[in-house]
C-alpha cells in the first residue's frame, strides 16, 4: 500500500483492480488518502435465482441481528452530496435518448446492481461509487501487478487482453512464487506473464538470485525493497518501555514460526526468565496455538491479541523492549521474505529477533542491529531472546544501528522513489518507441 500511496504523491492517477472487500480491518490510511476512490473490484455475472436470493437472506440476516453491521454497511466513505451528484450524472447519461419505458426499466436495473453489490461489498455508498468509476474512461499507460496469486494471474491476463499495448511490469514476493501448487495450468501462466514483462521487480536480493535461475526473463530483475513509512514507525520516547515485554506481529500461518516461539518461552520460563509475549494476528493456527499455550502452562506468560490497525500496531511498538518473529520455511515451500513487521519494529528502535532465513541477512545483521536465531531451533531462540532482554546496552545500541538500516534502504521514501523512477523510464522509452514507429511509417 505504501507504494501506491508513493505514486499518487508522484502525480499519478491510479486505478486498483480487486477482487475482495473487507471493511472489518482496514488501514487507516486507505480512508486517509481516499484509496477507496481508486478502487475498482471485480463485477460479477447476472446471478442465478438461488444465488440472488441466498444473497438478499444473508443480507436481512445481518442488517436485522446486528446494529453494528447496519452502522457499517450505511457508513459513507465518500461526501454523500458528490457521490449523489457523479451517480445521477451517470444515470442521465445512460438514460439520455431512451424513451420512458426503456428508461424506466434501466433505472430499475442499475438499482437493483447497486443494491446487490452493496450486500456484497457490505456498504451502499462503495456501490454507489462503483457506478461512477466503472463510467469513467479510464486508459492506462502502465499497469502494475504487485502479486502472482491465482485470482492476480487472471485479471492481468483480462488486462493484457484488453490493453494489448500497454507496457506492463510485476513484482516477485514469496508465497505467490515459492508455493508448491499443484494447479499446474496457474503455474504455466504465471511464469508466461513473468516471462513476457517489460519488467521484472522483486523484494530481495535473496529472491534475485534464487528466482534468476529458474525463471527465463527478458532482461534483469530489479531489486525494490518492499518499504515502510518511518515517520509513522518511530519510536515515542515519552512511552515507558514495559520490563521484558516480548512483541511478535504476524499472521498466524505456519511460515511465521510461531509454534517454535512458544516451544521457546517454554523453555526461558523452564529456566527462570521473566518475560511477557504478545502475539498480535489473526490465522488459521489460531486455536491451535491457544491450545498449546494451555498445554505448556503458559497462559499467565503468553497472550494472543489483535489483529490491530496500524496505529494501535504502533503504540504495542512502543511499550515492548523486543520484538520476535522466527519465521521458518513451511512444509508446502511457502516462506516469508523481509517481513514488513520486522522492517516496522526495527524502525522504532527496537532490537529484533528472528530466524537466520531466506535473505534476511539482507535485513538483520547479526549481533549488529538484531539477532539471528537458527531456523527451527527453540533452544537458540530462546537464547537470543534471553540476550535481547538482559543486554539492555546491546538493544539500545542495535535499536539505534536498526533504524538506520530501515532509513538507508527500506523506508518510503528510497523505494518509493526507485519505483517511480522505473515506470518513468519505462514509459519514456515506449513513447520513443510509439515516435519511432510513426516518424518510420510517415517514411
Amino acid at each position: 500500500m505504501e507504494e501506491i500511496l508513493s505514486l499518487k504523491r508522484y502525480g499519478h492517477d491510479i486505478r486498483i483492480f480487486s477482487k475482495w472487500c473487507d471493511l472489518s480491518n482496514m488501514n487507516d490510511k486507505v480512508l486517509e488518502h481516499d484509496l477507496l476512490g481508486c478502487v475498482i473490484y471485480d463485477e460479477e455475472g447476472k446471478l442465478l435465482i438461488r444465488q440472488y436470493f441466498d444473497r438478499v437472506k444473508g443480507f436481512l440476516w445481518k442488517w436485522l441481528s446486528s446494529r453494528q453491521y447496519r452502522k457499517s454497511f450505511a457508513h459513507d466513505f465518500f461526501p454523500a452530496r458528490r457521490l449523489k451528484s457523479e451517480v445521477q450524472a451517470v444515470l442521465r447519461q445512460q438514460l439520455a435518448g431512451l424513451g420512458w419505458r426503456a428508461a424506466l426499466a434501466l433505472r430499475a436495473e442499475i438499482f437493483q446492481k447497486i443494491w446487490l453489490e452493496a450486500m456484497k461489498l457490505n456498504n451502499l455508498s462503495l456501490a454507489r461509487q462503483q457506478v461512477v468509476i466503472r463510467s469513467q474512461k479510464f486508459h492506462p499507460e502502465h499497469m502494475h501487478c504487485p502479486f502472482l496469486f491465482f485470482v492476480d494471474t487472471r485479471k492481468l491476463k483480462q488486462l493484457i487482453k484488453e490493453f494489448p499495448d500497454v507496457p506492463y511490469t510485476v513484482t516477485l514476493r514469496s508465497r505467490d512464487v515459492y508455493l508448491n501448487s499443484t494447479n499446474q495450468r496457474y503455474v504455466q501462466l504465471r511464469d508466461r506473464l513473468i516471462r513476457r514483462a517489460t519488467q521484472v521487480f522483486t523484494i530481495s536480493n535473496y529472491n534475485k538470485r534464487e528466482l534468476s535461475v529458474r525463471l527465463d526473463l527478458r532482461g534483469e530483475m530489479q531489486v525494490i525493497h518492499s518499504s515502510i513509512d518511518t515517520d509513522l514507525f518511530t519510536a515515542d520516547l515519552t512511552v515507558e518501555k514495559k520490563p521484558n515485554q516480548l512483541l511478535s506481529i504476524a499472521r498466524l500461518v505456519p511460515k511465521k514460526g510461531l509454534e517454535l516461539l512458544i516451544d521457546a518461552c517454554a523453555i526461558m520460563h523452564a529456566a527462570g526468565q521473566d518475560f511477557h509475549l504478545s502475539i498480535v494476528g489473526e490465522g488459521v493456527l489460531k486455536l491451535p496455538l491457544l491450545e498449546k499455550i494451555k498445554q505448556l502452562g503458559l497462559h499467565e506468560k503468553v497472550e494472543i491479541i489483535g489483529p490491530f490497525r496500524q496505529r494501535k500496531i504502533k503504540e504495542l511498538l512502543d511499550m515492548a523492549e523486543v520484538f520476535v518473529l522466527p519465521c521458518v520455511v513451511a512444509p508446502d515451500g511457502d516462506r516469508d521474505m523481509l517481513p514488513n513487521s520486522v522492517k516496522e519494529a526495527m524502525a522504532m528502535n527496537l532490537v529484533v529477533v528472528t530466524s537466520d532465513i531466506s535473505g534476511i541477512e539482507e535485513l538483520v545483521k547479526d549481533g549488529i542491529n538484531g539477532l539471528l536465531a537458527q531456523p527451527n531451533d527453540a533452544q537458540d531462540l530462546a537464547e537470543k531472546m534471553m540476550r535481547a532482554m538482559s543486554d539492555k546496552e546491546f538493544a539500545k545500541q542495535a535499536g539505534v544501528a536498526a533504524r538506520a538500516r530501515i532509513l538507508e534502504e527500506f523506508s518510503i521514501a528510497s523505494e518509493g522513489s526507485k519505483f517511480n523512477s522505473a515506470l518513468l523510464r519505462i514509459n519514456a522509452s515506449r513513447h520513443k518507441g510509439l515516435a519511432s514507429s510513426g516518424q518510420a511509417a510517415q517514411a
